[in-house]
């Protein structure tokens, strides 16, 4: 829903102001007859809000590389959401974690669907999800503008690191969306979270704003 709200701010048209000329109110044309004749409103400039993305994807060797598993779902999922971000202009980062951390998109570089797909390059392993979520964190609170990170994963390696480090972004006003792929959340220490318990789902979750998969 967070997301939903962010990309209708960006993308539907704002009008205000009262204007001789312009889009014409409809409401307000009893004010004509008052000699009132700034009947109009005009599209405002640019929105002023500013966001700025990180997420996280884990490519540990439960999310598995078989057909339609939650990695090749979650890659897919991850194409689409820079898709989206690419044509709204907002900032984003990706980057995926087994034992290691590895970057794959930071917020200076150009999208490129293929670098994405190097996900895969990086499948197999244990679960240092604590890395990860340290790695971005320090990478978005560099960036200006509202600071959002969400965390794709089948499971918490190091509970009682994430919890740490939630509390740590939210001082930084830094907002951590887990998205857990599974059948139980219990678990998962993220306030904010998405429950996908059948990842083939994954590529329609709503927190990513519209049904970006028909």
């Amino acid at each position: 829903n967070k997301f939903r709200v962010i990309l209708q701010d960006y993308t539907i048209p704002h009008y205000s102001g009262h204007y001789i000329s312009g889009k014409l109110r409809f409401d307000k044309l009893y004010k004509q007859r008052l000699g009132n004749y700034k009947l109009f409103t005009r599209k405002e400039p640019e929105r002023i809000a500013k966001y700025v993305f990180s997420l996280i994807v884990d490519v540990s060797g439960s999310m598995g590389v078989f057909e339609k598993s939650p990695l090749r779902e979650a890659v897919k999922a991850s194409v689409l959401f820079g898709e989206v971000l690419r044509k709204l202009n907002i900032p984003f980062e990706v980057i995926c974690f087994e034992d290691e951390v590895h970057p794959i998109k930071g917020f200076n570089d150009g999208y490129n669907k293929n670098k994405i797909m190097k996900i895969f390059d990086h499948s197999g392993g244990g679960t240092e999800d604590h890395k990860a979520l340290q790695r971005a964190i320090k990478n978005i609170s560099s960036q200006e503008g509202k600071k959002i990170i969400f965390v794709m994963s089948d499971g918490v390696g190091y509970t009682n690191e994430i919890k740490k480090l939630v509390k740590d972004a939210e001082l930084k006003d830094i907002d951590t969306i887990g998205i857990y792929i599974g059948q139980d959340q219990g678990s998962f220490p993220y306030k904010n979270k998405v429950l996908v318990k059948d990842f083939k789902n994954l590529p329609c979750l709503k927190c990513f704003g519209y049904q970006l998969i028909s």
